[in-house]
C-alpha cells in the first residue's frame, strides 16, 4: 500500500502598499507577522517612491517600483474603450473611474492627457498585478491618493483583503483599519453586539470617563499643526538642516526620475519668503475669523475642513466645494437659525481670500474666532454639520446630532444621518435635528465603545511624533492588533 503524499500549503500573499516613512514599521510588522505565522505568509513590497525602493533595498528587501512598471504599460489608442470595459467589469465593486481621477490632488495643475495616461497605466497595473499574484491580504497608507483608493477596491473585486492604516483624531494614540473609504473593520458589527448585549458596568463606566474628559474640554482631537511645530521647534539646529536637505535631494530625485506621486520641494531661499507670506495670509484670515459665539440664537456648527485632504476630495465625494455646501445649508435654515463656520487650524495660511468673502456674504453664516475652542462649539450647538470629519464623532460622543454629506467612517452613529439629496436638505435637517439624545443612552454609549475597540492603540502618523512608529511597542500594538484581522479573515469572521 502506497503511502500518501504530505500535504503542503502554499502561504499566502501580503502586499505592504508603502510611502517612505512607513518602512521601518512595515519591515518591522514582517518579521512580527514571521514570528507568529512562521511559513504562513509570503511578503511583497511596492510602492510609488524611490526613496522608499531605496530603504528598502538597504534592508535587503526586494521592492516593486509601480513608477517605474507603469512606464513600462503602452498607452494604446484604444486605451479609453479598454478603460471603460475595466469599469463595466468592475461595476459593484469599485466606483466610477472618474471619481478616482478629479479626487487626485497632484493632478490638479496637470493636462488632461498626462492625468488619462497615468490613470489607465495605474489601473491596468493593479488589476493585472491582482489578477495574478491573488494576494490574500494588503496593507496600505489610508485610502487618500488615487493610487491607494483605486488599489483597495480592485483588490476586493480579485478576492483580496485590503487595510488601510489611519491615525484617527480620537481617542488620542490609536489608529483605524479601514476596509475602504468610510468604511471600518469591526465597527458597526460591534456596535450591533453592544446594543444586543448590552453594556457591562465596567464599560460604563469606561465610556462615561471618556465622555466627562470631551467635555471638560481634557480629551479633544489632536491639533497637529500646533503639537507637530511643537515637536519641530524642539529639533535642533543640525538635525533641521539634515532634514530638509534629505527632503530637497529626494523631492530632485524623484522628479527627475518622473514620479508623480510627490508633494513640491521648496528650494531653502524660499523659506524665509514662505514664512513671512504664511504668517500674513494668518493675519489676514484672523480679520475674517473674528465673531463670537451668538448668544441666545440657535445655530448649527460647520468647521471647516483641511484642502487637499481625504475628507474632502475622497470622503466627500460630491460636496467637496466647501463654499456651495455651506451656501446649500445657509439656504436650508429655519430663518431664526444661523451657521457658524470656524477655519480648520492647518488651513490659516491656505485659502484665497474670496472664499472667506463668499462666506460673509451670507447674512446667516457666523464666521467664529479660532479662539473659541471648536469642542465648546460642538456642545452649544443644536447641530454639527460637516462633509466628513471629526466633529461628527465628537458630537456623536455627546450625544449631539450629527448631519454628513459625504462618506465618514463614523457614519454609522445612531445620532448620524446623511445627506442623500440637496433638493431636501431642509427636510433632512428637521429629521437629524430629531436624533438627539442623552450622552447615558444605551445606543450612544455602545457606538464609543464600539469606536474605541475597532480603533485600537497604536500610533500611525508621518509626523514627528514620540516614540516614532517602529519603535518596538508600538509595533506590537499595531501588530497584535493586525493579527486579529487576519485570523479573522482566514477563518471567514465578520470583521
Amino acid at each position: 500500500m502506497c503511502s500518501e503524499a504530505p500535504m503542503t500549503f502554499k502561504p499566502l500573499k501580503i502586499v505592504f502598499h508603502i510611502r517612505p516613512w512607513e518602512v521601518g514599521l512595515h519591515t518591522a510588522l514582517e518579521k512580527l507577522f514571521s514570528e507568529n505565522f512562521p511559513g504562513a505568509f509570503e511578503y511583497i513590497y511596492m510602492t510609488h517612491h524611490f526613496e522608499a525602493e531605496y530603504l528598502l533595498r538597504q534592508k535587503g528587501k526586494d521592492c516593486l517600483n509601480i513608477t517605474q512598471e507603469m512606464k513600462r504599460i503602452p498607452f494604446p489608442p484604444d486605451w479609453r474603450d479598454r478603460l471603460q470595459s475595466m469599469e463595466n467589469r468592475c461595476s459593484g465593486q469599485t466606483r466610477n473611474f472618474m471619481q478616482y481621477l478629479i479626487a487626485e490632488r497632484f493632478f490638479k495643475n496637470k493636462p488632461r492627457p498626462y492625468q488619462w495616461q497615468k490613470l489607465y497605466k495605474m489601473a491596468v497595473f493593479y488589476d493585472s498585478f491582482f489578477e495574478k499574484n491573488k494576494p490574500f491580504f494588503m496593507l496600505s497608507n489610508g485610502p487618500d491618493h488615487l493610487a491607494f483608493w483605486l488599489a483597495m477596491d480592485l483588490m476586493r473585486g480579485h478576492g483580496g483583503h485590503p487595510c488601510g492604516l489611519v491615525g484617527v483624531s480620537w481617542p488620542r494614540g490609536h489608529f483605524s483599519r479601514h476596509i475602504g473609504v468610510g468604511e471600518i473593520y469591526y465597527g458597526p458589527q460591534l456596535y450591533r453586539e453592544y446594543l444586543e448585549r448590552g453594556l457591562t458596568p465596567g464599560e460604563r463606566r469606561y465610556v462615561e470617563e471618556l465622555q466627562t474628559a470631551f467635555i471638560q474640554g481634557k480629551s479633544v482631537p489632536i491639533n497637529i499643526s500646533q503639537e507637530r511645530f511643537s515637536l519641530i521647534r524642539k529639533r535642533d539646529f543640525k538635525t533641521k538642516v539634515k532634514d530638509r536637505l534629505k527632503s530637497m535631494y529626494w523631492g530632485v530625485v524623484e522628479r527627475v526620475r518622473r514620479n508623480w506621486y510627490v508633494q513640491p520641494y521648496a528650494y531653502p531661499w524660499n523659506f524665509l519668503v514662505n514664512a513671512l507670506r504664511w504668517r500674513y495670509a494668518a493675519y489676514k484670515t484672523q480679520t475674517y475669523f473674528n465673531e463670537d459665539l451668538p448668544q441666545g440664537v440657535p445655530f448649527i456648527f460647520f468647521p471647516l475642513h483641511l484642502e487637499p485632504e481625504a475628507t474632502t476630495q475622497l470622503y466627500a465625494n460630491y460636496y467637496e466645494n466647501q463654499l456651495e455646501t455651506i451656501t446649500f445649508l445657509a439656504k436650508s435654515l429655519p430663518v431664526s437659525w444661523v451657521l457658524a463656520v470656524k477655519e480648520h487650524p492647518n488651513m490659516q495660511e491656505a485659502r484665497p481670500r474670496s472664499f472667506y468673502r463668499g462666506l460673509r456674504r451670507l447674512p446667516n453664516v457666523v464666521l467664529i474666532s479660532r479662539d473659541i475652542p471648536s469642542w465648546r462649539l460642538v456642545q452649544e450647538c443644536r447641530l454639527v454639520a460637516t462633509l466628513s470629519g471629526s466633529s461628527g464623532l465628537e458630537a456623536a460622543i455627546i450625544g449631539k446630532p450629527a448631519l454628513f454629506f459625504g462618506d465618514p467612517p463614523w457614519g454609522y452613529s445612531p445620532t448620524a444621518l446623511k445627506v442623500k439629496s440637496i433638493h431636501e436638505l431642509s427636510r433632512t435637517l428637521q429629521e437629524a435635528g430629531q436624533l438627539a439624545l442623552p450622552r447615558d443612552d444605551e445606543r450612544v454609549q455602545a457606538f464609543i465603545l464600539s469606536w474605541v475597540k475597532a480603533n485600537p492603540q497604536g500610533i500611525y502618523e508621518q509626523f514627528p511624533w514620540l516614540p516614532p512608529v517602529d519603535d518596538p511597542a508600538n509595533v506590537i500594538l499595531i501588530g497584535s492588533a493586525l493579527m486579529e484581522l487576519m485570523k479573522d479573515l482566514q477563518n471567514g469572521h465578520q470583521a
